[in-house]
């Protein structure tokens, strides 16, 4: 019986794979790590039919299926799902390259969110240092009430409230999000204040991310800054201002790298697998 593989996809590191293999030592199915040239997939599915080919040159009888694969995201899910359960009207914001971020938001039939481009296009106050203009206003509006239809009773004259913020990929405009995450770090509930505190908040909402790799690459294979110094950059500036280290979640003593091989472990032992 030939065995089946397991695809992690997306992924930006082969050390990923040398974790892999040591902290699941008697995993002996064939695996393999396939990279950005795969970031336009957004589902498992979609998953599927993309990298079938590449079996079946091996073998035409090789069954590929959803469950065999594996996105960075994977080990986010249930929490995204607990805050979609239980946010009463309220939003998380969902960070990355935007179109993935909706297709992905879509996907998984997730309705209150915001992306960064959408928060920042809405209350251009909160990043004076870019170029956002309230030409952006009304349009940008009309798109997120269309999703988010209870939005229509509220007031769009300060920002909304922010519940938890979850990187889900890697992004360009560093001067916003840096600008937006340390407003929503210097807060407790993710309201913005009008004015930074003098002392640090704690606690504040929580950050989630799925890579801490300092480097990442682009879908033409270009070498960008990675997920992890942005991370290391947020941590800069907010000691810089509260002369503290930024705690972005209760679960910050474990790395993304080691919540996702977690998570991995966890779904094959239940499957089978071990």
């Amino acid at each position: 019986m030939v065995k089946p593989p397991i695809c992690l996809l997306n992924f930006d590191s082969l050390q990923f794979l040398s974790n892999f293999t040591k902290k699941l030592p008697k995993f002996n199915y064939p695996l393999h790590i396939l990279y950005k040239n795969l970031s336009q997939v957004f589902t498992k599915p979609q998953a599927v039919e993309h990298i079938r080919p590449f079996f079946e040159v091996n073998n035409k009888d090789l069954q590929i299926n959803p469950q065999q694969i594996f996105f960075p995201s994977d080990y986010l899910h249930n929490l995204i799902d607990s805050y979609m359960k239980n946010l009463d009207n309220n939003l998380i914001l969902l960070c990355g390259e935007e179109e993935n971020i909706n297709k992905f938001a879509s996907n998984m039939n997730y309705t209150n969110y915001l992306t960064m481009s959408e928060y920042c296009k809405l209350f251009p106050i909160l990043v004076p240092i870019s170029k956002r203009t309230r030409q952006e206003i009304e349009p940008t509006k009309v798109k997120i009430i269309r999703r988010m239809p209870f939005l229509g009773r509220k007031s769009f004259n300060y920002p909304f409230q922010i519940k938890a913020v979850f990187f889900l990929g890697d992004v360009i405009d560093w001067e916003e999000y840096g600008q937006v995450i340390i407003d929503l770090m210097s807060t407790k509930d993710g309201n913005i204040a009008k004015k930074l505190p003098e002392k640090a908040v704690e606690p504040h909402i929580p950050i989630y991310f799925t890579s801490n790799e300092i480097f990442s690459y682009d879908e033409k294979g270009n070498k960008i800054m990675g997920l992890g110094a942005l991370k290391e950059t947020l941590n800069t500036c907010y000691k810089l201002i509260y002369k503290k280290e930024l705690v972005f979640n209760e679960n910050e003593k474990a790395s993304p790298e080691e919540e996702i091989l977690t998570f991995i472990g966890n779904f094959l032992s239940n499957k089978g697998f071990f």
